[in-house]
């Protein structure tokens, strides 16, 4: 567990203290990142930064995400931008980046990136990285959006718009350029043999905080195709320590047939 002192948190900050569990699951390569920073506004209110990238085609997507993006963040959020346009700004950017530095391996990730304030969480995300947010009476809000393809869905209504062709075996997956079923996400960083069918736009979602809130958790597609959001807070509600919460939620979902590698983080917040 890594818990905050209160010169650490500032007087602004919601979070108390934190944790995060990871494993490799069956998957020869770890390809998972995770990352936690603060930083400071030009108002002089205190950010708390969580993210997940979940990496596909080797690690080299996740890795230059989780070492950059929150950098960007920061330095655009100098210029007097808004979050949202932070947010937005460094999700495509860092796709450019990855795109040319992961082009030989055409490496790519999932991104779920949480920004926690003294009043609001913003959240943003591309592909199936999701981001929970739990009150006091363990009801659950997810605050991400699933980028997978489903029959009729607007992710594949977008891909078919602009020429892109949909696999449909067992998992819907967006097409690769050379016929092969390609991937299941709709919306990635990196990935740069499929241009604009895998979009880096990310949705966004602001939340108001309240005094009910308890509890933020990010998870990979390897919680998450195990687990409902309700069976994960629901995992957790007796353990107040975030390490044990987060190892709980990776471990089961191990336990329930999970091959992926699978990333928890679970974030308390101060009442």
């Amino acid at each position: 567990m890594e818990r905050l002192s209160s010169a650490e948190r500032g007087p602004e900050s919601r979070v108390s203290d934190f944790g995060f569990s990871e494993a490799q699951g069956r998957r020869d390569e770890m390809e998972d990142a995770h990352v936690q920073e603060t930083f400071t506004t030009p108002e002089g209110k205190r950010i708390e930064f969580f993210a997940i990238y979940d990496g596909h085609s080797g690690r080299v997507g996740a890795d230059i995400a989780a070492q950059r993006l929150h950098t960007y963040v920061e330095n655009v959020l100098q210029k007097g931008v808004s979050l949202d346009e932070a947010l937005m700004r460094a999700f495509v950017e860092i796709d450019k980046e990855i795109e040319a530095e992961g082009r030989y391996t055409h490496s790519g990730t999932t991104a779920a990136v949480v920004l926690i304030g003294d009043a609001e969480i913003i959240s943003a995300n591309v592909g199936d990285t999701r981001t929970l947010l739990i009150d006091a009476a363990q009801r659950v809000q997810c605050l991400t959006e699933e980028h997978r393809l489903v029959a009729g869905n607007e992710e594949e209504k977008r891909i078919k718009k602009i020429g892109g062709k949909i696999y449909q075996g067992k998992y819907r997956r967006v097409m690769a350029p050379d016929g092969s079923p390609g991937i299941m996400v709709s919306r990635a960083l990196g990935d740069d043999e499929y241009g604009a069918l895998v979009s880096a736009e990310p949705f966004i979602s602001r939340t108001e905080l309240n005094k009910a809130h308890r509890r933020v958790i990010i998870a990979c597609d390897g919680v998450f195709d195990m687990l409902t959001n309700e069976e994960v807070a629901d995992l957790i509600k007796n353990e107040p320590d975030p390490k044990k919460a987060s190892e709980l939620i990776t471990k089961t979902a191990i336990s329930r047939g999970s091959g992926d590698n699978v990333t928890t983080v679970v974030v308390n917040l101060i009442l």
